[in-house]
């Protein structure tokens, strides 16, 4: 898209989610220490994913962007 001098390009009225995903629980990598092990998930519906249904800590970030609803579940 050309512009003559001054124009700013229009901005989207959607939200890109993934670009502002909250950060990570700093303290995950101390509590799961095993890159094979699951970490919960929760999506932005409250859809909880645990068990075999949670990526591996060894796949997170990928995964998390392949499922930008879905951020990790902290431990309360």
């Amino acid at each position: 898209m050309l512009l003559q001098d001054g124009e700013t390009p229009p901005r989207s009225h959607k939200k890109l989610h993934h670009m502002r995903r909250p950060k990570i629980d700093e303290n995950l990598a101390e509590r799961c220490t095993d890159l094979d092990s699951r970490v919960p998930v929760v999506n932005n519906d409250g859809q909880i994913l645990t068990g075999d249904d949670a990526p591996l800590l060894r796949e997170l970030d990928i995964w998390l962007e392949e499922h930008p609803t879905f951020t990790p579940l902290s431990e309360v």
